[in-house]
C-alpha cells in the first residue's frame, strides 16, 4: 500500500506531456521479462493485466479508458495454450461481433542490443463485424511474446493457462 502511494507521487510529478512510449527491447526486457520472473513492475494503471479471454470478449473501444487524450494502451495479456499456437492469425472478439486479424505476416523477431532474437512481436488489426462482411477499423495491436525457450531455460511449467505476453493497443487517426 505504501509503495502505491509512493508511486502515484511519482505520477504527480512528471511534467505535462509526459508519454510512457518504451521502445520493443525495452518493453520485452524491462517490463513483460520482469513480470513472468516475479520481479516489480510499473504501477497497474500503465500496464494493466487482462486475461486473454477478457481482452478478446469485447471490441477495443470497450476494453480501454479515454482519458487525457491517450491513444495507446498497455496489457500484461495471460496468454493460454490456444494463443501460443502461431498458425491461429483470426482471433474472433465476443460473439462474432468483430475479431483480431494477424497482419504484416509472420511474427517479428525483436532483437537485443547484440542483435539476438529474445522475443516476438505480432501485429493485428481489429474488424468489426463478422467474417463475410467485415470493416476495418483504425485500432490495431502489437502483441510481444517471449518464445517457449525462454520459459523452459527457466525452468517455468507452462500449463493449459500458457503464459504471459504484453499488448499494446493503439487507436489511429480516423473514426472507427
Amino acid at each position: 500500500m505504501e509503495n502505491d502511494h509512493g508511486q502515484q507521487e511519482i505520477f504527480r510529478t512528471l511534467p505535462v506531456g509526459y508519454r510512457f512510449s518504451p521502445t520493443n527491447e525495452e518493453l520485452v526486457t524491462y517490463y513483460l521479462m520482469n513480470k513472468v520472473l516475479g520481479n516489480p513492475v510499473p504501477p497497474q494503471d500503465v500496464i494493466q493485466e487482462i486475461d486473454a479471454t477478457e481482452l478478446y470478449a469485447k471490441p477495443p473501444q470497450n476494453i480501454v479508458t479515454f482519458s487525457s487524450g491517450e491513444r495507446e494502451w498497455y496489457f500484461f495479456v495471460h496468454i493460454n495454450e490456444d494463443f501460443f499456437d502461431e498458425s491461429i492469425s483470426i482471433r474472433i472478439v465476443g460473439d462474432g461481433i468483430g475479431f483480431w486479424k494477424q497482419t504484416h505476416g509472420p511474427e517479428k523477431p525483436i532483437l537485443n542490443s547484440e542483435g539476438n532474437a529474445f522475443a516476438f512481436k505480432f501485429h493485428f488489426t481489429y474488424f468489426s463485424g463478422s467474417g463475410s462482411n467485415p470493416k476495418k477499423t483504425h485500432w490495431k495491436m502489437e502483441e510481444y511474446r517471449l518464445p517457449m525457450e525462454f520459459y523452459t531455460a527457466k525452468k517455468f511449467m507452462v500449463s493449459k493457462e500458457g503464459g504471459m505476453g504484453v499488448g499494446k493497443t493503439e487507436k489511429r487517426d480516423g473514426l472507427s
